[in-house]
């Protein structure tokens, strides 16, 4: 049976304290990183901070359900499952925060694959393995995230996500630069198509009327 103890309380709420913080700090530092890297005009720095918005609010509210049972503990200390509650609710605000993380990695990861899907990305070396290690986060997710060990899986799991983060990010102005010249060459091919197409109705109006 899983300690049930003040002492173990104490730590785990400070942990998911820790998480909170960390998710806080981590996903807007990210945010910055990754906003710099792509003009306002299209709209992706607004997107970008739009995720950042509340991301701590579930995990506060695990934190605050904890408080309340550990409360009812402190009232009646020998309803001990007040006490595990109290403290399983602590891995759960831990796990949240953790989740908030690693669902803006994801998320942004994926956004990096639709805004380039016109182009090759095999150069950048490691996305085939990180397309992975995103697919097993997402299965990690689904579970309930109140016990330590799913606490730590996750967090292994953002440790590897957040590096590559780094890296594909940085591949975003030369990316852009190419479509750019995608798109030049796109109009380039259209007007010279529509211009051919102008020179034979104009030859044949002429040689008809």
């Amino acid at each position: 049976m899983e300690d049930a103890s003040i002492a173990k309380y104490r730590e785990e709420f400070a942990k998911a304290e820790s998480a909170i913080r960390y998710a806080d700090y981590s996903i807007n530092i990210l945010s910055s990183d990754t906003s710099e890297s792509k003009s306002e005009e299209d709209g992706f720095t607004e997107r970008v901070k739009g995720v950042t918005t509340g991301i701590v609010v579930p995990a506060i509210n695990e934190l605050r359900y904890s408080a309340k049972h550990f409360s009812d503990y402190i009232g009646d200390e020998k309803n001990i499952e007040d006490l595990r509650r109290a403290i399983r609710h602590c891995y759960r605000a831990r796990y949240d925060a953790l989740r908030a993380t690693a669902l803006f990695l994801i998320r942004n990861f994926r956004d990096f694959l639709e805004d380039y899907r016109m182009l090759p990305l095999a150069d950048i070396v490691g996305i085939d393995d990180h397309q992975i290690v995103v697919e097993n986060t997402l299965e990690l997710l689904c579970k309930q995230g109140d016990t330590e060990d799913e606490c730590i899986r996750l967090q292994k799991s953002i440790n590897i996500l957040s590096p590559f983060f780094k890296r594909y990010t940085a591949h975003r102005n030369d990316l852009n630069n190419k479509l750019l010249l995608l798109e030049m060459k796109r109009q380039s091919y259209t007007t010279w198509i529509v211009g051919i197409i102008c020179l034979i109705v104009g030859f044949a109006l002429n040689h008809f009327f």
